[in-house]
């Protein structure tokens, strides 16, 4: 062998054993964390084959999350998949079983999947866990989970947008999923005593934030018809808050689908899990040694950059490491920025440097977005994308020149309507490009004005082309419409009460939490005569009222019928069931509906009631008392035996008094005995006339329910 082949065999052996190092280290991260996560999750002894990948998000102070994935082979049986740091914190658990019987009555309480939740929280020994405080509960629903949302406090104070969730299945009472926080967060909470008081908050709130008045516009569909209605509009998109020690306005960053928790140490390697008590799996082990000596996300943009120079320099913004079921092989999926500034004829590279040098403002950059699939073994390059914007293609029009234009057009071709608008500039841009950039077109928008406020969804729009000096797109939308006066509405101070201000931290940036009062929801709309919550697509009030467990059932003979029943989310609304209380057809309605939402309308009850054929148009009556017989016949009526139930003749009558029953009833009645939604008094009577209480209706409601799968 030649000297020359000996030092380039040195040279190659040199170079290789960084990249043989790095990709080993996945595989070594895999082998400690699956041992610790399966000590505080349990993974169902049928669910043998395992997956995994990991995310990437270089560059904003995160660290990768591992996904871990269990399920059976034709997966036929169920999955559990489990999001995870590498210090062994748990971001997210789902487990679904398949081919489940559910009953939509609640085998499980309330407390009980309470219990459950706070226990799974220890299992998996949470970092930040003494800072949760369970939200407070406002309805329970029909499905067959129990939500419980917990908010993270610090310092006795509510994080905005940091929440832990789980799921427990009503029946078996396990929890099903969990979404919780990063435990890498780093940053300080400002604990300086607030000098803005709510009362100031909501005044600076109103006065710089701002609420909105504008009409906006209904649509029945049943009637065919448009109307127009006004409201108070608080649409906070941004997020924004008041500062709580000055009074001034803050963007927080609100992180919508990745939270942190708070700063804890990370927990050593080698004390996560003890492998010998913990084996992996055979198939745990095969995918260990699938990622033995794969590209790290660096090594795979390597490979791009020899064949796409624009990405040599770009920052990874996002690296998603996956493994393809269809072709069996790892990827890397690489999202990069890259910022290039605009060439300009006229300026030399020296030139460039000395403005530069002297702090000269520079021509502007434009942002490149380029995307990158690569084989995470081989390095072959599997796609590529990028996105730039033309800045070369200046236009022929000024952009000052253009709105004149714009509105010398819509003058002509709409002159009346034009003066009954006003220029809106939140509408203009509607490329993703900076705004230094010249766009080769440009948006225009003139919304309608009617009693001096926006008329939403009504105005002028024009796209201008100001390469080609052209209208390239025209709107008029433009309905006929009679506008309440508004003379009489609120202050928009009386509105500010209602949004629901409250001191939080918020996220100043990446690494300062400060207190500031803002508010949870975005997006808001409020009557502007009484203030009341209303929806933005008709203005009919929303009704928020806090539903919990009724104060009249204790100790009653029904109290653990109504409790399963609200448990399940079958409930009339209000605080008190009055379970004594005889039961009118609306309320009856209700509940054999299952209609538990206090928004929803007689109109909406008696549709439904008609629709499913529990009643006729010609039975309605609101206040109508309800007797046994009408009762059996509407809950029958709401099953599929409502077609044989007709069918009199041929049922044996399992009751005493057959002939207080109406003939066309004995089918109705006979039923329900056989379904056990009624049963005989102590002498054997079904009592046809007998007024109902709503702890009787509560009752048989049950009873059809236990039927239910």
């Amino acid at each position: 062998m030649n000297i020359r082949k000996i030092v380039a065999f040195f040279l190659v052996t040199i170079l290789l054993v960084p990249t043989v190092l790095q990709a080993n280290e996945m595989d070594k991260a895999l082998v400690s964390l699956i041992p610790a996560i399966k000590q505080k999750i349990k993974v169902p002894a049928e669910l043998k084959e395992f997956t995994y990948h990991m995310r990437s998000q270089d560059g904003m102070g995160k660290e990768d999350i591992y996904v871990l994935s269990w399920t059976d082979k034709e997966y036929k049986i169920g999955n559990v998949q489990v999001e995870t740091e590498l210090n062994g914190n748990i971001m997210s658990y789902s487990k679904n079983m398949y081919h489940n019987n559910y009953t939509i009555l609640a085998k499980v309480s309330y407390e009980e999947g309470l219990k459950e939740a706070k226990s799974f929280l220890g299992k998996i020994k949470l970092p930040y866990a003494k800072e949760l405080k369970l939200e407070e509960e406002t309805n329970r629903t029909q499905g067959n989970q129990y939500i419980y949302t917990f908010n993270q406090y610090v310092n006795n104070t509510k994080v905005l947008d940091r929440k832990v969730s789980l799921s427990v299945d009503k029946q078996s009472g396990e929890v099903t999923h969990f979404n919780g926080l990063r435990s890498n967060y780093t940053g300080t909470y400002d604990k300086t005593p607030t000098k803005i008081s709510l009362e100031k908050a909501k005044q600076a709130y109103s006065n710089k934030i701002g609420i909105s008045l504008v009409y906006r516009i209904r649509y029945d569909y049943e009637t065919k018809s448009i109307s127009s209605f006004p409201v108070y509009v608080v649409n906070n998109g941004e997020g924004k808050a008041i500062d709580a020690q000055t009074g001034e306005v803050i963007i927080p960053i609100r992180e919508e689908t990745i939270y942190y928790g708070r700063g804890l140490e990370k927990m050593e390697t080698a004390a996560m899990a003890d492998q010998n008590g913990s084996p992996l799996t055979p198939q745990e082990q095969k995918v260990v040694d699938e990622i033995k000596g794969l590209l790290t996300k660096e090594q795979a943009k390597a490979y791009g950059e020899k064949y796409f120079p624009r990405i040599k320099g770009a920052p990874i913004t996002n690296a998603f490491l996956y493994k393809s079921e269809y072709d069996n092989k790892y990827i890397w999926t690489l999202s990069m920025q890259k910022e290039d500034q605009l060439e300009v004829k006229d300026m030399s590279e020296q030139k460039s440097k000395l403005m530069i040098a002297s702090g000269e403002v520079m021509p502007p950059r434009i942002i490149n977005d380029i995307n990158l699939s690569v084989d995470a073994k081989t390095g072959e390059i599997l796609n590529y994308y990028m996105y730039t914007p033309h800045p070369d293609q200046k236009g022929k029009v000024l952009q000052d020149k253009t709105k004149e234009k714009v509105e010398a057009f819509l003058k002509d071709i709409a002159k009346d309507k034009y003066s009954l608008t006003k220029y809106d500039p939140t509408e203009k841009e509607s490329m993703p490009t900076p705004l230094s950039i010249e766009a080769p077109y440009a948006n225009y928008n003139y919304v309608r004005i009617a009693n001096g406020i926006p008329v939403n969804g009504n105005g002028l729009s024009v796209t201008y082309d100001v390469v080609n000096d052209e209208v390239t797109s025209y709107s008029n939308n433009w309905n006929q419409l009679v506008f309440e006066d508004i003379t009489k509405v609120l202050t928009k101070s009386k509105i500010v009460d209602q949004i629901g201000l409250e001191l939080m931290y918020v996220s100043l940036d990446e690494h300062n939490q400060v207190l500031a009062y803002t508010h949870e929801e975005r997006s808001m709309s409020f009557d502007p005569f009484t203030g009341v919550r209303v929806n933005s697509y008709d203005g009919k009030p929303i009704h928020n009222i806090k539903q919990t467990l009724y104060d009249d059932i204790a100790r009653h003979p029904k109290e653990d019928v109504i409790k399963k029943l609200y448990d399940s989310g079958v409930f009339l609304p209000g605080q008190s069931f009055k379970p004594d209380t005889v039961i009118n057809q609306y309320d009856f309605l209700r509940l054999v509906l299952r209609i538990s939402d206090a928004n929803a309308t007689e109109k909406d009850i008696y549709d439904r009631a008609i629709s499913a054929g529990i009643i006729e148009e010609k039975e309605k009556s609101k206040n109508l008392v309800i007797t046994k017989e009408k009762a059996v016949k509407y809950i029958i009526n709401s099953t599929k035996y409502k077609d044989i139930a007709k069918l009199s003749d041929i049922y044996q009558y399992p009751f005493k008094d057959e002939k207080a029953v109406s003939k066309d009833l004995k089918g109705y009645i006979t039923l329900a005995y056989g379904l056990k939604v009624i049963e005989k008094d102590k002498k054997g009577y079904f009592n046809p006339k007998e007024k109902l209480t709503r702890a009787n209706v509560a009752q048989m409601v049950y009873n059809i329910m236990m039927q239910e799968k």
